[in-house]
């Protein structure tokens, strides 16, 4: 499935109606490296076309120039697609410039030439417009932006993508199925895969789902904050492992995931001292406990009153303001704060690092802080 645009574009350039330059970016990597898929294969399909591709980075621009130049006689006709090109971001400004003079030259390109580019939050070789490349591209080509999509927009993605597969789900299923992964499309494209060969046409349901989908982003990153605050550092990288690499969470969101938790660990463990829970009276740290003699017994004014005091954290569901009351209990409100200094000490390397380097950094974080000669101690 590709926007209408591009498949119009690629039979455009299929039929020899354009030269058929291409530069195709966003923040959705998955739809970005799917669309580029599926114009090579317009491109290629019916024609004596083969598919050239070309890895960007250090080099692309003559590996790109001896290509279009390149004949076989197998197929003399072929279809370049460079992946990941960094023509189009920072610091590879001299490679921009020799290819904006190469495009310049080239009158008619000899061979379809696509680009694909994540914009990666963060990643300096992502694609800027007011670079000079992007300018060429976007005035010869066809340029197209798979921008990051919202909640309502995955939702709609979800239902279309696993009614092709086979696998009919109404809002509220979709909605609990990117609760469960999170806004991946290319995880969510797996899940949806598997929910299709497991029901073999049979309607997807909450049962379905809970036996075939791992747990929830935020039972997930509960789990990585429970580890972390009980000094289980293995226990907690595996945590992050699965975050990153099942559920494709960007580690910059997670360490913001992750300060929330915290400030909201904070939070509740002030709002323990205040007079309304200890009204109470003495609570076992239990969220069903929790639960029942405090969170259920305030009432909509004293809920609005903790809120103009600044305890936003009444404003969570009932079961999630007693779960995090109880994991407060455990802990000392001074070595929650130093957790948190922690954390936000770590935000601006993170905001300045990319790629690798930016989810290294996220486990030394994550590592200092479970570690059991710092770990948070318990309250006494």
């Amino acid at each position: 499935m590709i926007p209408r645009e591009l498949e119009q574009a690629a039979r455009a350039a299929a039929a020899g109606e354009t030269d058929g330059l291409f530069l195709l970016h966003g923040e959705e990597e998955f739809l970005v490296d799917e669309a580029a898929r599926a114009v090579v294969g317009a491109l290629c399909k019916g024609a004596a076309r083969e598919s050239k591709t070309i890895r960007g980075g250090k080099g692309e621009v003559e590996a790109i120039a001896a290509e279009m130049s390149a004949l076989s006689f197998l197929a003399p006709e072929i279809v370049v697609h460079v992946k990941g090109s960094e023509l189009f971001g920072e610091g590879n400004e001299q490679d921009a410039e020799a290819f904006v003079g190469w495009l310049g030259r080239t009158t008619r390109l000899p061979h379809p030439l696509i680009f694909a580019v994540p914009d990666r939050r963060g990643d300096r070789g992502g694609v800027d417009k007011r670079r000079r490349a992007y300018k060429a591209v976007e005035k010869r080509g066809v340029v197209h932006e798979f921008a990051a999509m919202k909640q309502e927009e995955a939702t709609d993605w979800v239902i279309a993508r696993g009614r092709a597969a086979g696998a009919e789900m109404d809002r509220t299923t979709a909605g609990l199925l990117i609760e469960r992964t999170g806004v991946s499309l290319g995880v969510l494209s797996q899940e949806i895969e598997k929910l299709s060969l497991y029901l073999d046409g049979r309607r997807v349901d909450r049962e379905a789902l809970e036996t075939l989908v791992g747990p929830s982003r935020e039972e997930a990153i509960w789990s990585l904050t429970d580890h972390v605050l009980a000094g289980q550092p293995a226990l907690a990288l595996r945590d992050l492992g699965r975050l990153i690499d099942r559920s494709g969470e960007n580690p910059l969101g997670i360490h913001v995931w992750l300060a929330r938790e915290f400030r909201a660990l904070l939070e509740a463990r002030a709002l323990l001292a205040h007079p309304l829970c200890a009204r109470a009276g003495r609570m076992a740290a239990n969220p069903a406990a929790i639960q029942s003699q405090f969170v259920r017994r305030l009432s909509a004014q004293e809920r609005a009153g903790l809120a103009a005091e600044g305890y936003a954290i009444v404003n969570m569901h009932p079961w999630a303001l007693s779960v995090r009351l109880a994991a407060a209990m455990r802990f000392r409100e001074e070595r929650l704060r130093d957790a948190l200094v922690a954390i936000a000490a770590a935000e601006r390397d993170l905001k300045l690092a990319g790629g690798v380097r930016e989810r290294g950094l996220l486990e030394e974080t994550v590592l200092a802080l479970a570690a059991k000669d710092v770990a948070l101690s318990e309250a006494r």
